[in-house]
């Protein structure tokens, strides 16, 4: 995982620097962006699809699988090349109990420093250190990131299909079986009570 990392532009010595980029074996697989609760996601998915254009870093989403952007209250997320209206909220219920466990733990302080301290030396910055808030309410952002950003997830539920991306629907993620046999591109009707993979845009090209 990288904070504001750095990409060099398309013909430029110029760069682009995503909120938070994930890595799998040092691949770039997610690209999160993330605004204040104030500040409307909207603005976060604008800036992603922004990026993916030829003129800004679209190399960076060439592997990327999966897109969020969040703010404290609200979370979407789409694959690469989904349009702003086909952005999505993930639907899937994590109970409380599940996430409760995980916020009781900070970071290790030696993890922050590489995820933090690097970023904001490199940008001439230093952030002040907040006390970590244990006890706090589970937000609609930690439901997301912890739906989305799973390992499982990156290894059973997201596909390259024909070149399309895709993402297992809540149901898929619960039953593997019910998701292979509900692959669906956009096009054909469900059979009832069948699980579904959604078809949420192209592969960006680069």
């Amino acid at each position: 995982m990288a904070a504001e990392f750095p990409v060099e532009r398309t013909r430029s010595v110029e760069t682009c620097r995503p909120d938070i980029v994930l890595f799998v074996n040092g691949i770039p697989f997610a690209v999160i962006e993330c605004k204040l609760p104030k500040v409307e996601v909207a603005q976060a998915i604008s800036q992603t699809i922004r990026n993916q254009r030829d003129e800004y870093i679209p190399r960076l989403f060439t592997t990327v699988q999966t897109m969020l952007a969040v703010n404290k209250n609200e979370a979407r997320y789409a694959t690469t090349g989904t349009p702003a209206k086909f952005w999505s909220k993930w639907k899937e219920d994590v109970a409380d109990a599940v996430l409760a466990p995980l916020l009781e733990r900070p970071l290790p302080e030696s993890v922050k420093a590489s995820l933090f301290d690097l970023a904001f030396a490199e940008l001439g910055v230093r952030e002040e250190v907040a006390p970590y808030l244990v006890g706090r309410q589970v937000t609609e952002q930690d439901r997301t990131l912890y739906a989305l950003c799973r390992p499982e997830m990156a290894w059973a539920f997201t596909v390259f299909d024909g070149g399309v991306r895709k993402i297992a629907l809540p149901a898929g993620v619960r039953h593997p079986r019910g998701a292979r046999a509900g692959q669906t591109d956009g096009r054909q009707r469900q059979a009832p009570g069948r699980h579904r993979l959604a078809r949420l845009g192209p592969r960006a090209s680069c």
